[in-house]
């Protein structure tokens, strides 16, 4: 069978980071730090009465960095550091008395702030009109627990959303602050364990997001540079509102759109291996994993459009496996009547 072309997807840590097409059956991709620490490539071909062929492919991908933090020796023998990036320290001691040299490197590990602000769980791709979802968590930098005295205060979240044309966005580092964009400030609660979720709508000219959380004195930010291509401006977003799923327990998706789905269509794939398949109709369903599923699942949910464009979004789970079946150990106590010429 003679391929016209195919589709590729690329899927990371649940998210979708690479798509394209290719008219050959031998191509190249180069992954971007975003495809770290592993990868998931779909290559699909879709056929004329609308089936779709696919393969997947997991791949390890390896982070490289550059940079490095230095100690420079001063003329006395002493040390002062030079911050580059990465926290890995090479340093050259000599004494001056005795003029030995030693040479080393190690791991070191900077506190800059009492508290540590993560985001985690958030879409590297905006899709304008959707809601963007993160998880915060906040932590101290010494590892013990919040106390009730540092949970009163807020933590502050900015949201700050622009609009750039593709001039002004490879110019935007030389502009000035006076486009500001549109910005949302929200107070938040911490809880016992620290980590709470944030939500918000994505404007329908948003092409760029920066979003800033500030605990006391500590600040942290993340920005998405990233937009979901789609010719017809068409965009899902796949949800689900179980947290512990597991093997043989229904569990419910929910897929939220800016434009009304006639026909949704799932793949399931774990472990390099495609385990699920179907279509569905309503844009909210229900799911029961099997063991092919764990110990972690990506379902990508699509839907093609009449023109043939392929909307689609990622969602990656974890699966708990369910053992029914025990083990039972059983310890026999026997009594026996020795003989009187065993004894």
């Amino acid at each position: 069978m003679r391929l016209i072309y195919c589709s590729f997807q690329v899927v990371s840590r649940g998210q979708l980071v690479a798509v394209g097409k290719q008219n050959s059956t031998t191509f190249s991709l180069t992954p971007e730090n975003s495809w770290a620490p592993k990868a998931c490539i779909i290559v699909y071909y879709i056929e004329d009465d609308g089936e779709i062929i696919n393969d997947v492919l997991r791949i390890p991908v390896q982070l490289v960095f550059k940079n490095k933090v230095r100690f420079a020796d001063f003329p006395n023998g002493g040390v002062s550091v030079v911050l580059h990036g990465t926290p890995v320290a090479i340093w050259n001691l000599c004494g001056v008395d005795i003029g030995i040299s030693r040479n080393a490197s190690s791991n070191v590990f900077f506190k800059q702030h009492d508290y540590i602000i993560e985001f985690f769980d958030y879409a590297t791709i905006l899709k304008p009109s959707l809601n963007f979802t993160a998880t915060v968590k906040v932590t101290r930098s010494d590892g013990h627990q919040l106390t009730p005295e540092e949970r009163s205060n807020h933590v502050v979240i900015t949201v700050t959303q622009r609009n750039y044309t593709e001039k002004l966005y490879w110019s935007r580092w030389d502009r000035t602050d006076q486009e500001v964009g549109t910005v949302q400030v929200t107070n938040h609660t911490v809880p016992q364990n620290g980590i709470f979720k944030i939500e918000f709508r994505i404007l329908d000219d948003c092409s760029e997001l920066q979003l800033k959380a500030s605990f006391l004195d500590s600040v942290d930010s993340i920005a998405v540079h990233g937009m979901f291509k789609s010719p017809s401006k068409t965009y899902i977003q796949l949800k689900t509102r179980d947290e512990n799923i597991k093997v043989g327990s229904p569990f419910e998706l929910v897929v939220s759109g800016n434009k009304q789905l006639k026909e949704l269509s799932y793949m399931v794939v774990s472990r390099g291996q495609l385990v699920a398949v179907g279509k569905q109709n309503s844009t909210t369903f229900s799911l029961t994993p099997e063991n092919s599923w764990a110990p972690k699942a990506c379902i990508i949910v699509y839907y093609i459009e009449d023109d043939g464009e392929i909307i689609n979004d990622v969602l990656r789970i974890p699966v708990q496996l369910v053992f029914k079946n025990k083990v039972r150990f059983a310890v026999m106590m026997f009594k026996r009547k020795l003989a009187i010429s065993e004894i």
